[in-house]
């Protein structure tokens, strides 16, 4: 999971990421950004139990589960996950809810 300084946040699977061709020869883009403020490992068996947490600068928090952000393979600009007026995203926070 990766979360923007504007607040869009996008789950990108490794399937996207194929191998440089030559060493040494550039690289990736992983989302349409500025700033990336948050990046976060997600297994996709665990989506519905994983909790991610995105922290405001003006102390705002928003919790969602990683299951509400639809897995991309190519280059996204993102899902919005926090509104934001006058502010940015400046932390990302995941809890894993064990099973019982």
């Amino acid at each position: 999971f990766l979360l923007t300084d504007d607040g869009k946040g996008t789950i990108r699977l490794m399937a996207g990421f194929s191998a440089n061709k030559s060493p040494g020869s550039g690289g990736k883009v992983a989302v349409k950004a500025d700033a990336v403020v948050g990046i976060a490992p997600v297994s996709m068996d665990e989506l519905a139990r994983t909790d991610l947490f995105a922290i405001s600068k003006l102390s705002k928090i928003i919790r969602f589960q990683a299951e509400e952000v639809p897995p991309k393979e190519g280059v996204v600009q993102g899902v919005n996950c926090m509104n934001l007026r006058a502010d940015t995203c400046t932390a990302l926070a995941v809890a894993t809810v064990p099973m019982v």
